[in-house]
């Protein structure tokens, strides 16, 4: 019985319920159907929106370091709305010289760099932000993620440091760039304008 139930559902009203969802969508009668001039219209916005995204993508130095010799290097992509000047940014990064200065906290993801290696020169601030540190082998490197990570912006370096939420009400620190070793991945992604 339940067999055929939802066959028989589909058949009588299939049809009926597919066609007044897309009619609710785009007119203001459920009784009418698309008119044409309402799909140029939709085919006109959708255009619009395609043209205005950007895909771009680039292979550099990602990882330097104001005050020491932490560097590393890496491919990041890039999602971009020209008209609005904002886009997401992904990135994989492997640490080709660490630093052994123990109390450098100067090192930084170079997002400026790597936009205007993309052709992006309209960078403003990175609005949020995230990325996971592993191993040479593979392994999240944890210690270095709390209770989450983040890309802290330096006013005295004016640099986004890589850091960590360190306590569960939020407070935020960046670590020292004797924390990652040569070998280490990072991965990550940011929203920018």
């Amino acid at each position: 019985m339940a067999d055929y139930s939802l066959r028989e559902v589909f058949k009588q009203f299939g049809k009926k319920i597919f066609g007044s969802c897309v009619n609710s969508c785009v007119s203001e009668s459920q009784n009418l159907p698309l008119a044409a001039s309402q799909g140029k219209v939709l085919q006109d916005q959708i255009t619009q929106l395609n043209s205005n995204i950007e895909i771009k993508h680039c292979f550099c130095k990602n990882i330097a370091s104001v005050d020491g010799i932490f560097e590393g290097y890496g491919y990041n992509y890039c999602y971009y709305n020209k008209s609005a000047k904002i886009g997401i940014l992904h990135f994989v990064s492997r640490i080709e010289t660490p630093d052994s200065a123990q109390n450098n906290f100067t090192g930084y993801y170079d997002v400026t760099t790597v936009l205007e290696n993309m052709g992006i020169t309209s960078f403003n601030k990175i609005l949020e932000s995230n990325y996971t540190p592993y191993d040479s082998t593979g392994v999240i490197r944890y210690k270095l993620v709390g209770y989450g990570s983040t890309l802290l912006y330096s006013s005295a370096s004016q640099h986004y440091a890589f850091a960590r939420y360190y306590t569960k009400d939020g407070e935020k620190g960046a670590w020292a760039t004797s924390e990652f070793q040569k070998g280490d991945y990072i991965t990550g992604s940011l929203i920018f304008s």
